[in-house]
């Protein structure tokens, strides 16, 4: 789709949605301005954009997060229009998103900047993406860690062969298949340039009905990857282990930190080669809503994002494979 360009306009936004990922995460007074965990900090922080309003269904929520931004409350989501909002920022609970998007969608608001999971059902999330294209809507969708450019060079790095061909790998999350097991999908789903076969295991008992924390295994370039959910009620764990020919990548600290491993004779039996670490990199995963932002304006106002690009091919990826297990849900 040919998307109409906003060159030279500051891009408008509306923020529907002031819980934690929209605003009070950063509700923090005296926090150095370029920790942006928010959609709200990350709008206001970018010259590019100005926020137009935001809006939350608690009008309490609202007023405290107007009181600390310094902004205007929207009173009524009948206001929000094209006239006022280029950009819809959708951090509300994923239930009933579809409706808030047709509403907007009616408005001729055509660009959004959605949280994850999309719906509270993988059938509503198809059905949210359907009805998006069928619109002729772009949705963005905040897979955090893919926003960051340190794990695009990866990307590109691995489709260069620098490691080598993929032999398989592991990795282990918590805390929901469709909350953060989509950061685990949409990372390698990434980095592989699409993965298939998703492949539900036992469900970790961690009193999460809604969304239940599965083990699970995906194929990225046809090897396995096995990936283990883990209790959230102990502690928080996002970690991988991929496997190659000529080496070795492990993505540790929920994604913060990655190990480059390549090949080297072994010192005691140099007839042997050993994986042997040769580089690790910090991943700035507090400048990661930041990024997504900058990346919007990006594509808003020339089109020219190759990491927004990829984020709607990856959110295609991962509605197909939500869309092969959507029988499988309570």
């Amino acid at each position: 789709m040919e998307i109409e360009r906003l060159h030279s306009k500051t891009i408008k936004c509306s923020l529907i949605g002031c819980g934690n990922i929209g605003s009070r995460w950063d509700e923090v007074p005296g926090e150095q301005k370029d920790i942006s965990r928010t959609h709200i900090k990350s709008i206001l922080n970018n010259n590019d954009l100005a926020l137009a309003g935001i809006y939350d269904l608690d009008p309490e929520r609202s007023a405290e997060a107007s009181h600390f931004w310094k902004t205007q409350v929207i009173s009524d989501l009948e206001s929000v229009n094209a006239q006022n909002t280029d950009l819809a920022v959708l951090a509300t609970p994923p239930m009933g998103r579809l409706e808030t998007l047709k509403t907007f969608a009616e408005r001729g608001i055509k660009f959004f900047f959605s949280e994850k999971p999309l719906a509270d059902s993988f059938t509503e999330a198809k059905n949210f993406m359907k009805y998006a294209n069928d619109q002729k809507i772009k949705v963005i969708v905040n897979y955090s860690r893919t926003f960051c450019p340190e794990y695009l060079k990866l990307t590109k790095e691995i489709e260069s062969g620098k490691f080598g061909e993929f032999q398989g790998g592991f990795g282990y999350y918590a805390k929901g298949l469709k909350n953060n097991g989509s950061h685990a999908l949409s990372l390698m789903s990434l980095l592989f340039g699409g993965v298939s076969e998703l492949r539900l295991g036992d469900v970790v008992e961690d009193q999460l009905l809604l969304d239940p924390t599965y083990n699970f295994s995906v194929l990225a370039h046809g090897k396995k990857i096995n990936v283990l959910g883990a209790n959230y009620n102990l502690f928080s764990v996002f970690e991988f282990d991929l496997l190659f020919t000529r080496g070795k990548i492990r993505i540790l600290d929920s994604g913060a930190t990655i190990e480059k491993y390549i090949l080297k004779p072994d010192d005691l039996y140099p007839a042997y080669n050993v994986l042997s670490l040769a580089e690790k990199q910090k991943v700035p995963l507090e400048m990661a809503m930041s990024c997504g932002y900058d990346e919007v304006v990006k594509y808003l106002k020339n089109a020219s994002s190759e990491i927004i690009e990829r984020n709607f091919g990856i959110t295609e990826n991962l509605i197909n494979l939500y869309s092969s297990i959507e029988t499988k849900e309570k």
